[in-house]
């Protein structure tokens, strides 16, 4: 009877042991999920917001060209912000363009990452499995 009732109690300790490893893989899976979420939405609202300067940029400089011409300045001077303008858009349109690229990059290796962390996780929580069960097998009677 005493080694019916230690068997028992070995099993039950045991089985708590191995459902609190998949509780803890569930949970690290999750954490790992909301991680991933959370970064690429970053990374979206880091390329948004150079593509959003990149526009404003052009806007500003179409502005001051406007206002030169509309207080009569010449068109030499005009010419040369119109020219200045344009160069400023393309380095700022390059930044943009290469914001845009790292971000995805970034968003790339993380989704990579999370995947070889869930695998790891889980790998880890079969490896426990395995030894909780052997140790469970040594001490039955």
């Amino acid at each position: 009877m005493n080694i019916e009732k230690h068997n028992e109690r070995i099993e039950k300790h045991y089985e708590h042991e191995v459902d609190k490893t998949d509780q803890h893989a569930v949970r690290r899976e999750e954490h790992i999920e909301k991680r991933l979420e959370r970064e690429e939405s970053r990374f979206e609202r880091r390329a948004e917001r150079a593509v959003e300067h990149a526009e404003k940029v052009v806007e500003r400089g179409a502005a001051h060209v406007e206002k030169l011409e509309e207080k009569g300045k010449s068109p030499e001077r005009i010419a040369k912000a119109e020219a200045r303008v344009e160069k400023k858009a393309e380095r700022t349109a390059e930044h943009a363009i290469k914001v845009v690229e790292r971000e995805e990059e970034k968003a790339e290796r993380a989704e990579d990452k999370a995947v070889s962390e869930a695998a790891g996780t889980a790998l880890r929580a079969a490896d426990r499995v395995v030894n909780l069960e052997e140790k469970e097998a040594e001490k039955l009677k």
